[in-house]
């Protein structure tokens, strides 16, 4: 049986593209069966390579940033004073909480950061007397003054609207 052009590209477009079911060698048989087998093959890779440009990036802005770490620790621009599990625990960080950073000052910066956070959680840990564990959180980043701000119970809140008490 001798497809047309039209048969063979609905064939692509409406059945094996769409449908994952169909794999290229469920499909290319089709097209044997069809005696279409070159037209099958270019409507094929015309339909996946448009869908390829048509999906959304593969690459997060955390991975951007996991690139660019890389990148700066293959040129030595991150603190030298860092230990190697310091480094591997950021790395973590990032994936684990999706972080990115725009710039390599702003990396930099946030290893840095961290790394004092980490100092800061090891020693929590070490004069823990109860049952508290002190670990890597998505705040793991940010510096005191940072968290101080951004964060918490404002107490200031609403402080104007509160009447004296009327006990002498």
């Amino acid at each position: 049986m001798q497809a047309s052009q039209s048969e063979v590209v609905y064939l692509f477009v409406s059945i094996c593209s769409p449908n994952p079911k169909y794999s290229l060698s469920v499909c290319l048989k089709l097209c044997m069966k069809m005696k279409a087998f070159v037209l099958c093959a270019l409507v094929f890779a015309s339909v996946n390579c448009y869908r390829v440009a048509r999906s959304p990036t593969t690459m997060s802005p955390a991975d951007d940033t996991l690139t660019l770490l890389g990148q700066m620790k293959t040129n030595n621009e991150l603190p030298a004073s860092s230990a190697p599990e310091n480094f591997d625990k950021f790395e973590k960080f990032i994936r684990d909480f999706k972080k990115s950073y725009a710039t390599k000052e702003e990396l930099s910066k946030r290893f840095t950061i961290f790394v004092e956070n980490l100092k800061t959680i090891e020693n929590l840990n070490k004069g823990e007397h109860g049952s508290a564990t002190y670990g890597i959180n998505h705040l793991a980043d940010l510096t005191k003054e940072e968290l101080r701000g951004g964060l918490g119970l404002n107490l200031n809140l609403g402080k104007d609207k509160l009447k004296p008490d009327p006990s002498p």
